[in-house]
């Protein structure tokens, strides 16, 4: 009778709540994944996806509403390190229903779940990780920090952080612990490289003579000495010229070239001119000292600037002293002339002896002239 009366019913209580179901548990790590998105919140929307495995997180912050297009875009960035889950859990979003996003998870072979419209707790691994990252987001705003930092932090010290079985969610997702600041309290007692055997190595004493490789100018190797050892295959080398350049093993071999600090002429050598001789070098080397410091030979050229007079000769002061002993060629005869140099360094000018026209200038009156006529 009560349960055919519509009045009965519109105010009849809810049903008794089933026992909470809860999801198969996945055979290995990033398996499945379930991801909502939670905000507004602080000015940000924040796309959570969790491992159901692991209980991993990956959350983003997001400054403007979250589209399909964003969605995409930050699976696209998890996925390149996580690999490809299996199903992907959500709600009834538009963002997982479009067909834009249907298309980006069947053809990476996703399958998609949806739980049903008004029931979250179904979703119940993201909706927990909602509430907890609003939690403490909000704990956090109180220092200095950006609200990007802050997440990082976050995130980093709960996938450390041991869950109820003991294990964190990184040692779950890595078989391994992540190294973080309380690691420093105890500083870790293993050393070396772990390889079970060793191999001996010749090593260069501290002075010892090598040569090192060169990458610059022609020559391969460079000679130097062993100004210290870095290491079991590195070295400091200290060349001949001075420079000091690090070097692996592969790079020096032993030596026993002295170092060389320049080599001197002997007093029985001297120096060969590398220029070709011509007849005016050959000239110059005939001439005796006393030819140099000689005035003026007698030749034509020489006569005529003897009979110049004194207030005609034009002399001129040199910026640098003009060596007495460099004779100069004369055009007008197979001898070399010196030219007289004074005692502060200075030589006649040379002339030419020819006769010289007066210049005809240009002149406007003779021009008018000529167009007259």
């Amino acid at each position: 009778m009560v349960k055919s009366c519509r009045a009965c019913c519109d105010v009849k209580s809810d049903p008794t709540k089933a026992p909470l179901h809860i999801w198969e548990a996945p055979e290995r790590a990033w398996q499945r994944l379930h991801l909502d998105y939670a905000g507004p919140f602080m000015g940000h929307h924040f796309l959570i996806v969790v491992d159901a495995k692991t209980k991993w997180p990956e959350v983003f912050a997001l400054s403007q509403a979250p589209t399909s297009a964003s969605t995409i875009k930050y699976l696209r960035e998890i996925f390149p390190r996580m690999g490809l889950p299996e199903i992907l859990v959500s709600d009834n979003a538009t963002i997982f229903h479009s067909a834009e996003f249907r298309r980006f998870c069947h053809k990476r072979g996703i399958r998609q779940r949806f739980i049903p419209p008004g029931h979250p707790a179904t979703n119940g691994q993201v909706e927990r990780y909602c509430q907890t990252i609003k939690r403490k987001l909000k704990c956090m705003a109180t220092n200095q920090k950006s609200l990007t930092e802050n997440l990082q932090d976050l995130l980093f010290r709960y996938r450390a952080t041991p869950l109820a079985d003991g294990v964190s969610p990184a040692e779950k997702m890595f078989g391994r612990k992540i190294r973080i600041q309380l690691d420093l309290l105890k500083p870790s007692t293993t050393t070396g490289s772990g390889r079970s055997g060793t191999v001996t190595v010749k090593s260069y004493e501290v002075g010892e003579r090598i040569q090192s490789r060169n990458y610059t100018g022609s020559s391969l190797w460079k000679y130097g000495k062993i100004a210290k050892r870095l290491g079991n295959l590195l070295y400091l080398v200290e060349l001949d010229d001075g420079y000091i350049i690090k070097r692996h093993f592969n790079q020096i071999r032993p030596c026993q070239v002295e170092r060389t600090w320049g080599t001197k002429e002997s007093p029985e050598t001297k120096p060969v001119d590398p220029t070709p001789s011509s007849p005016t070098s050959q000239a110059r080397q005939s001439l005796t000292p006393q030819h140099r410091t000689s005035p003026a030979l007698s030749t034509p050229a020489a006569e005529h600037r003897q009979s110049l007079k004194p207030e005609s000769v034009v002399r001129r002061q040199s910026r640098h002293s003009i060596q007495s002993d460099l004779p100069v060629p004369d055009t007008t005869g197979d001898r070399l002339v010196t030219l007289p140099v004074d005692s502060q360094g200075s030589s006649e000018v040379r002339r030419s002896a020819r006769d010289r026209k007066p210049v005809t200038r240009f002149s406007f009156s003779a021009f008018d002239q000529k167009t007259s006529q």
